[in-house]
């Protein structure tokens, strides 16, 4: 506004946001309530030493009232004022006094009494009501070039007192109620929020959000210094912005009567102003003073009001006024407590219902506290693939557009997982040819595993459980100390879903990848030989690295989506009720196949939506696939020649798989052995 709010400290709030400069033609009004389609009347505001070049251009650059300091603190009258005022009147603006206040040096009285003498001093233009004169307006912030005190040495109640005796002189003079200027920061710490003068208007100045930070007492603000770094036309230099709301934020609850005050810088000014609107819908009214009124028997939605102004001899700022009215009505959240077991796919649809969604207006929902593994989707459902035991409380939280909001929260007990699954030999293929082994079947914690001739005991049986372990004799296989770095080497363990060191992939070419580390299980020659201890180290990803090649146990590839599995059925791949039969025995190969009684999953036609087959394998690349980790349980299916991801049916409509966009959804994710 002036020279200290170039450089204002603002105690507490956002700071001025450098590079807030734009064209004033190109403003927008960004920062507006999101229930008010807004009708914005743009303004600036100068001080004494402001060039302004010319007046006419300020008004063509889309200003439509100008605040001009009349005087600063204790002593400093603007020189300028006078011819200030005048051009801004013979352009056609509305003007609006201010006084920068300085509680240190002068009392709140006698400050009114020195600024008064300057803005009732207009030669030809005399402050008065019923013309182009705003109510004047009282500046209350800090000034550094007097104290470094943001509060000039006042106590709370001292400040409140000071403002008081300002507005008190005022009232003898003045016909309109004054504006205090201020920022929530300033307000808080040396009023200590003071609600005492809610009645006068407010002038909020913050800069660079959406919505400005309003102090406790004032339901909104009358005008916003939204910038401090504009370009106007007819102004040298930057200026501060700012803009008048025409009308306060419209958003009630069904079944609620109330009213809102439409604005326009004629009726600030203390013209006689008269409000008309061609049609209102069923329930809404509209007085001539402009006081918008609704009953408790408006039904939900949104309403739109256009309102048009008149002032009789004068132009009506605005011309005309959107007034967008939203009735809200309470959301029902339907949830309950939950179970589930660890690598167990999720869907759980969360419905959101009432008034408001039946007026059209669904709600958007969020959640915290859920189990890990899990997320809430834009279509309101959770999904994931549950990955570590707990109990867990899960809140979820709902919001519309039309102010409608709800909350509800929920346990979830994740349990760990039984230990079962598909169980056979891990086989070092294209290699050594020799199996994951634990010497002699010790299941001890802590158990070095190695590689030995396979010879089909149990100590070299190994189950893959659904929550992403491989375990034997109940233990599981993970990293020593639970390494991720190159060359750890593997071991027995408790088992523990939470541990990441015990998670195991089906990766490409046959891989056995970790996924908290990103590595491949790995041994270190080819020829080696039996006792050889395998190890974590970087995956080559290249069906030419035969020391990262196992074969695991042929078992289902579970769905994320609908709770299915993925099934042969001739030259078909179709989405069948899990069980635990031949034709839903998939195993990934070291060639990049996956393939299932000696035949292969096959992209056949590489467009998004052709389904998904079971093909001859005879070396085609529509037949190679890559395993991609998509969390520590599931893989997507990515075809070599499409890079499209093998997905589940969305419906029951259908039960085909088919080629679709890699999106890590529950449709394109699926839990290998």
């Amino acid at each position: 506004m002036n020279r200290l709010r170039r450089v204002v400290s603002i105690v507490g709030s956002t700071a001025i946001i450098a590079g807030l400069v734009a064209a004033v033609g190109l403003r927008t009004t960004a920062g507006a309530p999101a229930a008010l389609a807004a009708t914005t009347v743009q303004g600036t505001d100068i001080y004494g030493q402001t060039s302004v070049t010319s007046w006419p251009d300020v008004a063509a650059a889309g200003m439509s009232f100008v605040g001009i300091q009349a005087y600063n603190g204790a002593t400093v009258p603007n020189l300028n004022y006078d011819a200030q005022v005048t051009g801004a009147l013979g352009a056609g603006l509305f003007v609006m006094p201010y006084v920068f206040a300085d509680p240190l040096k002068i009392a709140g009285g006698a400050q009114f009494t020195k600024a008064w003498s300057v803005i009732d001093s207009v030669t030809g233009a005399p402050y008065a009501a019923g013309g182009q004169m705003l109510p004047i307006a009282l500046d209350m912030e800090s000034d550094p070039d007097v104290t470094s005190n943001p509060c000039y040495g006042l106590t709370q109640p001292q400040m409140v007192s000071w403002i008081s005796a300002f507005l008190t002189a005022a009232k003898a003079d003045l016909v309109s109620v004054p504006f205090i200027y201020t920022n929530a920061g300033w307000w808080q710490k040396c009023t200590g929020n003071t609600t005492a003068f809610s009645g006068n208007p407010l002038w909020v100045a913050d800069y660079g959000v959406r919505r400005p930070d309003i102090p406790p007492g004032w339901a909104g603000y009358t005008i916003w210094q939204d910038s401090g770094t504009g370009l106007v036309g007819g102004i040298s230099g930057t200026a501060d912005l700012d803009q008048l709301q025409t009308t306060p934020t419209v958003t009630t609850a069904l079944g609620t009567s109330g009213s809102t005050q439409l604005r326009t810088l004629n009726a600030l000014a203390g013209q006689a102003v008269t409000y008309t609107a061609a049609s209102l819908p069923a329930g809404l009214t509209l007085t001539s003073g402009g006081l918008l009124s609704w009953s408790s028997a408006v039904k939900a939605g949104e309403y739109q009001v256009t309102v048009t102004p008149a002032s009789k001899g004068t132009v009506a700022v605005p011309a005309s006024i959107v007034v967008t009215l939203k009735v809200h009505a309470p959301i029902t959240l339907w949830t309950a407590n939950r179970s589930a077991t660890v690598g167990a796919p999720i869907g759980l649809a969360i419905p959101a219902t009432g008034a408001d969604a039946s007026a059209g207006f669904k709600p958007t929902l969020t959640a915290t506290g859920l189990p890990p593994g899990l997320s809430l989707r834009a279509n309101a459902a959770i999904t994931g693939w549950a990955s570590r035991p707990g109990t867990y409380t899960v809140t979820v939280k709902a919001a519309d557009a039309l102010g409608g909001t709800a909350s509800k929260s929920f346990t979830w007990k994740i349990s760990a997982a039984a230990d079962s699954g598909a169980a056979g030999p891990i086989r070092q293929v294209g290699g050594t040819g020799k199996c994951l082994n634990d010497p002699g079947g010790n299941t001890a914690n802590g158990t070095r595993l190695n590689l030995w001739s396979c010879t089909g005991k149990a100590n070299q049986r190994w189950t893959a459980v659904q929550d992403g372990t491989v375990r034997t004799g109940g233990k599981c296989l993970g990293t020593v100390g639970d390494s991720a770095a190159n060359g750890a080497r593997l071991h027995l363990d408790a088992c523990n879903a939470a541990d990441g060191a015990q998670h195991w992939l089906a990766g490409t070419d046959g891989q056995l990848v970790n996924p908290q580390s990103g590595k491949c299980l790995d041994v270190p020659a080819a020829s080696a030989a039996n006792g050889t201890q395998p190890a974590l180290e970087p995956c080559a990803n290249s069906a030419s690295q035969p020391n990262e090649h196992w074969t695991r146990p042929a078992a289902a590839i579970a769905s994320g989506e609908n709770f299915t599995c993925m099934a042969a059925s001739g030259a078909s791949a179709l989405a069948r009720s899990c069980q635990n039969v031949a034709a839903q025995h998939w195993q990934p190969q070291p060639d990049g196949t996956v393939r299932i009684n000696g035949e292969c999953l096959a992209d056949p036609l590489n467009t998004a939506g052709s389904p998904v087959s079971v093909a001859r394998c005879a070396g085609a690349a529509n037949t190679k696939w890559k395993l991609v980790p998509a969390g520590p349980i599931a893989d997507e299916l990515v075809s070599v020649t499409s890079g499209l991801c093998v997905s589940a049916p969305p419906t029951s409509k259908t039960d085909t798989l088919v080629m679709a966009a890699c999106a890590s959804a529950p449709a394109t994710t699926w839990r290998v052995g």
